[in-house]
C-alpha cells in the first residue's frame, strides 16, 4: 500500500500466515511507534504489534509492507521469553556455583594448606594426591629457598659495603685534616715569603704581566703548571731558540732573575687571587 501515517486496508493487500487462525484487519489503522523499529497498530476491534518495509516501486511512488501480530500473542511470547531468559539464568547461575565449589575442593583448598604449611616452615611434612598441587609446593620451596640465598648474599653485600663505605669516610677525614694542615703551611711560607719579596720587584712584576705577548702569557701558565721546557716543546711544537726567545722576553719584562723567582711570584699572586 502507499507509504503513510496510516493503513489505509482498501488500498492494500492482505494475507495471513500458512497455519493457524488469522485475523483480516478491518477498516482505516493508525501507527503509532513503540521504540525498538516496533508499531502499535490499532483497528476499531484490535489491536497488533508490528515492523514496517518501505518499498520503492517506482521514482515517485512508494509502498510499505507491514508484518503484524496481536498483541496479546505478542505479550505471551515476550512473557514466555523472560520466563525462559530467567529459568536459564538461574542454571547457569547453578551451574558455576557447583563448579566454584568443585574447583575450590579440588585445587583451591590443597592449595591453600600448601600455602599455609610452607608459611609455618613445615614443607615437606605433608604431600597431596594432586600431583599439581605437590609439583606447585616443591617449586614455591625452591623459590622460597633462592630467596632466603639471595637475601643472605644482598646482606652480606651490605656489610661489606657498610665497612668499605666507613674505611672511605676515615680516609675522607684524614685527607681532610692534611688539606687543613697543608693549607696552614701554605699561608705560613706565603706570608714569610711576602717578608722576604721586595715589594718595588713585586710590584713592577704586576704591573708589566700586562705587557706579556699572548704567546709569553701561554708559556708562563705552563711554567706555573709544572711543565718543564721539554713538556713546553712538545705541547706548543715549537723550536728550543724559540722558547728561549720568549724566556728572555719574560725575564725582561717582568724584572725577574731567574726562573724560581718567577715562579714565587706568579704563586703569591695567585694564593692572593684565591
Amino acid at each position: 500500500m502507499p507509504d503513510s501515517d496510516s493503513i489505509i486496508t482498501n488500498e492494500g493487500f492482505s494475507t495471513g500466515s500458512q497455519s493457524g487462525f488469522y485475523y483480516m484487519p478491518n477498516g482505516d489503522l493508525s501507527i503509532k511507534p513503540i521504540g525498538n523499529n516496533l508499531l502499535r497498530i490499532i483497528s476499531k476491534n484490535r489491536n497488533y504489534i508490528g515492523v514496517k518495509n518501505t518499498v520503492k516501486i517506482s521514482k515517485n511512488q512508494t509502498y510499505s509492507t507491514y508484518v503484524m501480530i496481536l498483541d496479546s500473542d505478542y505479550n505471551r511470547a515476550i512473557t514466555k521469553s523472560n520466563i525462559e531468559l530467567f529459568f536459564f539464568t538461574i542454571v547457569l547461575l547453578l551451574f558455576v556455583f557447583l563448579g566454584c565449589s568443585f574447583f575450590s575442593q579440588r585445587y583451591l583448598s590443597p592449595i591453600l594448606k600448601g600455602l599455609e604449611q610452607l608459611r609455618k616452615d613445615n614443607k615437606n611434612s605433608i604431600r597431596y594426591d594432586v600431583q599439581e598441587i605437590d609439583d606447585l609446593l616443591d617449586f614455591l620451596s625452591s623459590k622460597d629457598y633462592e630467596v632466603e640465598n639471595k637475601m643472605l648474599t644482598l646482606e652480606l653485600e651490605m656489610q661489606e659495603n657498610r665497612k668499605k663505605l666507613e674505611q672511605i669516610e676515615n680516609e675522607h677525614e684524614a685527607i681532610q685534616k692534611e688539606y687543613d694542615r697543608a693549607k696552614k703551611e701554605v699561608e705560613r711560607l706565603t706570608t714569610k715569603r711576602i717578608d722576604d719579596i721586595d715589594e718595588d720587584e713585586y710590584k713592577r712584576f704586576l704591573e708589566c704581566l700586562a705587557t706579556l705577548t699572548r704567546k709569553e702569557k701561554e708559556i708562563l701558565n705552563l711554567y706555573v703548571k709544572g711543565y718543564s721546557s721539554k713538556d713546553i716543546l712538545e705541547t706548543l711544537n715549537i723550536t728550543d731558540n724559540t722558547l728561549k726567545y720568549h724566556n728572555r722576553n719574560i725575564y725582561s719584562k717582568l724584572g725577574v732573575k731567574s726562573r724560581k723567582q718567577l715562579l714565587m711570584y706568579m704563586t703569591l699572586l695567585n694564593n692572593k687571587r684565591s
